[in-house]
């Protein structure tokens, strides 16, 4: 049975909401239905503009393109797609979502068509530069986007731009089913990628690295917006650029349309309750090792705990340092010597493994705790893993290459070992200082840098990794002038910001392992099925909820007492 379950709050149309699972017992429990009387969207129109396909900046065959890729889209999901002209709206209302597939050129009496189908209550979906001509193919800016969508465009992602990776926030509207900060890259073409200022952004544009400190990352790439019974979605890019992550695309196609339809979801959420996200600080303590207690004292003025990665061979010659950090933080083997492990052979590997525990357990007050590896330069193979989960180690810490998603996941080198055995991958998910090296800025500032990762990761929803070396941080250099500055606004954010040590994310991830969350939409009826698997109780988990009707409270229904709680705007 279910001991105790709350959900405090209510569910407001396109709101963020936060259902909290106390204790979760192992059995299937039908958790709660949701229903209001919203209007579920009866049709979905392509809009379509013989001026657009006119004076389309790649001509006539790219606009065609765009129209086919709605209707290849619409058969692979078998859904019912409309086609009207743009001037021709006047029939549809409420209920309705009108896609305006790389709309371009728009004249007078199109524009008006559109803004009066969206005061009644019309749906709006719009890709790539919406409306930036007018009637006779002139350039005339992108003033009824913002008016209709809120998204102010401020520049444009060139075809030769590495920054051609679309990074989703999670748990929005039109990302129920993507992950945080999945890397989408987008096809080259002539089209512009369109970067814009929206309050309800969902996705930026950044490089594989997730260089957040260029400008084009501070940008909305797609948004939504939601005025009276109108919902709107933007996507700042073209219908050319899916082909490269067509079925990530396809996802977030599914995902805004149902939102645009008033249709409730809802979705299991990353992280325990009260939390939206999560920050791991860590430090990899090698040369120079008694940095690290800089680094430390910063973290324990603000009651932080971190993780600090020891290279054994270093960390034997400061036995009072590793005491002194491991009265409050985790520690974290960083191999025996400064060599990464991929590619040497597996007996090679074992010996380094029992090698550096051997080092570093007679200076831990309980080694049984230190269960956590990170690979020296972030080198390590398949092997490496089998080798320290063998060794019983619990997580590793790895590369920001090894996901395409800014969230732990489970080591892929045993896919049949269970989630309560196999390794927790705790992926690097920003830059590092020795990123901040090769890019010329550890010497000068990285503050700015870091803020806009730590602000990407929480709106997000995502899981932040910070990871610093113990040789950069001495006297007087950036880091530790400027690290605290950080700190500072991540503990301003700890009523929605988890910011634990590795272990910590790591039992949590093999928690939410257990839940398995069913879904079920009947029109405006939503019944969330949640399945705990053994063995234990699964506490504070959070199954984040989308109302289908703005400032309407939902009717819910259950067999447990339970309330809601309103998350965000």
């Amino acid at each position: 049975m279910i001991h105790r379950s709350q959900c405090r709050g209510q569910i407001n149309g396109g709101f963020l909401v936060l259902v909290l699972l106390v204790l979760l017992a192992l059995q299937a429990t039908p958790l709660a239905r949701l229903a209001q009387g919203a209007t579920v969207a009866s049709s979905i129109v392509m809009v379509e503009s013989e001026l657009s396909r006119k004076y389309h900046a790649d001509g006539t065959d790219a606009y065609d393109a765009a129209l086919a890729r709605w209707r290849e889209f619409a058969a692979r999901h078998k859904l019912t797609l409309m086609s009207r002209p743009a001037d021709a709206l006047s029939s549809f209302g409420p209920g309705t979502v009108l896609i305006m597939p790389s709309m371009t050129s728009l004249a007078d009496k199109e524009r008006a068509a559109i803004v009066a189908a969206a005061k009644r209550g019309v749906s709006l979906l719009s890709t790539g530069a919406f409306a930036s001509r007018n009637g006779v193919g002139q350039t005339v800016g992108y003033g009824l986007m913002k008016n209709l969508f809120a998204a102010e465009v401020v520049g444009e992602i060139d075809a030769k731009s590495q920054d051609r990776f679309l990074q989703t926030t999670a748990e929005s509207p039109l990302t129920v089913n993507v992950p945080a900060l999945k890397r989408l890259f987008l096809a080259r073409n002539k089209e512009p990628l369109l970067r814009a200022i929206a309050s309800n952004s969902v996705a930026r544009y950044t490089d594989w690295g997730r260089e957040i400190h260029k400008e084009s990352a501070e940008h909305a790439a797609a948004a939504y917006l939601e005025v009276g019974a109108s919902r709107r979605v933007w996507l700042g890019f073209p219908e050319s650029a899916w082909v490269t992550s067509q079925a990530d695309t396809d996802q977030i196609l599914l995902d805004s349309l149902n939102w645009l339809q008033h249709r409730p979801a809802a979705v299991l959420g990353n992280w325990p309750a009260p939390y939206q996200a999560a920050f791991l600080l860590a430090m990899d303590t090698e040369h120079l090792f008694a940095n690290a207690l800089a680094f430390e004292s910063e973290m324990s003025k603000r009651g932080l705990r971190g993780t600090f990665y020891c290279l054994t061979e270093e960390a034997i010659k400061f036995p009072d340092v590793v005491k002194k950090l491991a009265q409050r933080h985790e520690i974290g083997y960083h191999a025996d010597v400064h060599t990464g492990f991929r590619g040497q052979d597996v007996a090679v590997q074992k010996a380094r493994i029992a090698r550096m525990r051997a080092q570093l357990t007679p200076l831990l007050p309980d080694a049984s705790a230190a269960v956590g590896f990170r690979a020296p330069l972030e080198e390590f193979d398949s092997n490496t893993e089998l080798t320290i989960r063998a060794a019983n180690f619990r997580h590793h810490a790895s590369s920001s290459d090894d996901a395409d998603v800014a969230l732990p996941f489970f080591s892929r080198a045993e896919p049949a070992v269970s989630s309560e055995d196999a390794l927790v991958v705790l992926p690097r998910t920003m830059l590092d200082d020795v990123n901040f090296f090769r890019l010329g800025m550890l010497e000068k500032s990285v503050l700015g840098a870091l803020l806009n990762s730590a602000r990407a990761v929480i709106e997000a929803r995502a899981f932040g990794y910070l990871s610093l070396h113990s040789q950069n941080y001495g006297d007087g250099s950036a880091l530790q002038r400027e690290v605290p500055k950080l700190l500072d606004t991540l503990v301003a954010q700890k009523n929605k910001l988890w910011i634990a040590p590795s272990t910590e994310f790591e039992r949590w991830w093999r928690a939410r392992g257990r839940v398995a969350a069913q879904v079920l939409a009947n029109g405006n009826q939503l019944t969330i099925q949640l399945v705990v698997r053994a063995p234990g109780n699964v506490r504070d988990a959070q199954v984040i909820v989308f109302g289908p009707t703005a400032n309407k409270p939902p009717k819910v229904t259950g067999s447990i007492p339970f309330s809601v709680v309103k998350l965000d705007e």
